[in-house]
């Protein structure tokens, strides 16, 4: 079916702005990569290429239902500018954002530890200080056994 080419240029337009979505969703992931290692990281990669791929497929059923090079093209050159031109201004901003969520649970983890290193001081004082008053009482009984000897020895 020939469409117009107004009608092909908007709905390249419109798979540009769904690539600086898609853009928009990758630099956020990019954000939250920095909070695990290399696992978190491949769960992220595979949740992003679902959502592109979810998103690129509702987008082309929502028109005709025709997947059509230039649309493809769109979304991947939307993305591309999304991420040279925007993307770059907005890292700090969703930084600042995940720092400042992130504080509170940075601060409680602080605590804690800060806790874990109390306890492990009491708990260490609290041990040697049981040695300390087991030796005494032994050393005391040991005292007490030989003065008991001394004693019914000068009795007989």
């Amino acid at each position: 079916m020939v469409h117009p080419i107004s009608e092909q240029l908007a709905l390249f337009l419109r798979a540009a702005a769904l690539g600086a979505v898609l853009g928009l969703v990758y630099d956020l992931f990019r954000t939250l990569r920095t909070l695990g290692g290399k696992l978190w990281g491949g769960i992220l990669d595979v949740l992003f290429c679902l959502i592109a791929a979810a998103s690129l497929f509702f987008f082309v059923m929502a028109g005709n239902g025709e997947m059509r090079i230039f649309v493809v093209l769109g979304a991947a050159g939307g993305m591309l500018l999304f991420l040279c031109l925007a993307g770059p201004l907005l890292r700090p901003v969703w930084r600042f954002w995940l720092e400042l969520l992130l504080f509170p649970a940075r601060l409680v983890m602080a605590l804690m530890k800060k806790c874990g290193q109390t306890a492990k001081k009491l708990f260490s004082f609290g041990r040697f200080r049981v040695i300390i008053g087991v030796n005494h009482l032994r050393r005391r009984r040991a005292r007490k056994g030989e003065q008991d000897e001394t004693d019914a020895a000068n009795q007989q």
